[in-house]
């Protein structure tokens, strides 16, 4: 029952993203008459992709070639995205390693320090148990991964991490003191591809 909750706010999200939203002009949706002050048929929205992640601090501090196992600690989040749209649209819920802690949800491009990376939500605080739930439509303006990303034939990275951990402005990460305090893509099969649509 631990994961029932996520399960109905991924699936409240995919209905509400694959049903209802309108995307902005230019062109007129004629087949969509529910949607008069739309000019996008809503059903014209990509179908929301499922990801996962998980912490893997006992491999982080010396990450080994290729995946990295999770850990045992059992923190972790299940999601959605929107793969194609104006804005990168997505919910992460779960439970991170660091209670009563702000965390960012970011796309992270290799190789370090991640030039390019973007902070797809504002600081959120985890809570007591280090319950999390994180989303947002981000205006990002491109697709991911981005050209200069070491990952782009393999997707790309969306992980939460401490607030104090990432450069939001300077679009780096600033340290990696609490990699253990991080939830990673949890394999190769939970990497990201989204394109983007300009408005």
């Amino acid at each position: 029952m631990k994961w029932f909750g996520v399960f109905v706010v991924i699936f409240s999200f995919t209905i509400a993203l694959g049903t209802t939203e309108c995307l902005p002009p230019p062109p007129v949706c004629p087949e969509c008459p529910e949607c008069p002050v739309c000019p996008v048929c809503p059903t014209a929205i990509a179908a929301p992709v499922l990801i996962e992640l998980c912490a893997k601090g006992d491999a982080c501090p010396d990450p080994p070639a290729g995946e990295w196992p999770c850990d045992a600690s059992g923190a972790g989040a299940i999601g959605a995205y929107v793969p194609e749209g104006p804005t990168f649209s997505f919910v992460l819920e779960g439970v991170v390693p660091r209670a009563d802690t702000d965390y960012v949800a970011i796309y992270y491009p290799d190789p370090w320090p991640g030039e390019g990376l973007i902070c797809l939500s504002a600081p959120t605080l985890s809570g007591s148990d280090g319950a999390i739930a994180v989303s947002n439509s981000a205006a990002i303006g491109t697709s991911l991964p981005i050209a200069t990303d070491d990952n782009l034939a393999d997707g790309a990275k969306i992980w939460l991490v401490p607030a104090s951990m990432v450069d939001c402005e300077g679009q780096v990460m600033a340290n990696w003191s609490d990699c253990e305090g991080i939830l990673f893509e949890k394999d190769m099969a939970n990497r990201v591809f989204y394109n983007y649509v300009a408005p």
